[in-house]
């Protein structure tokens, strides 16, 4: 999953939601930076773990990108404030 962060002043965040770690007694740094590029922009911020809601479901400690920078036009153009996505667990490592 990632989400704009308050850290980000880049016009793609700041017309959407952000997420604020500073509001949350359950958020954790990992250390772990994150960049990925795309033909269309450029994402980059810092994986961290967080107690999120999906629905009504609580999921305790979830990793996450903390977007903190995106460069693109495309970001300002989408309609929605965060990207989730689904794997294997065997795909994904941190």
């Amino acid at each position: 999953m990632w989400v704009n962060s308050v850290d980000c002043s880049d016009i793609g965040c700041v017309t959407h939601k952000q997420y604020d770690p500073a509001t949350s007694s359950t958020f954790i740094n990992t250390g772990l930076l994150l960049e990925v590029e795309f033909g269309t922009g450029t994402l980059s911020g810092e994986i961290c773990s967080d107690d999120v809601y999906v629905g009504n479901v609580l999921v305790q400690d979830q990793n996450f990108a903390k977007i903190e920078n995106q460069i693109g036009d495309i970001f300002a153009e989408v309609t929605n404030s965060m990207i989730i996505l689904i794997t294997f667990p065997e795909l994904v490592s941190f």
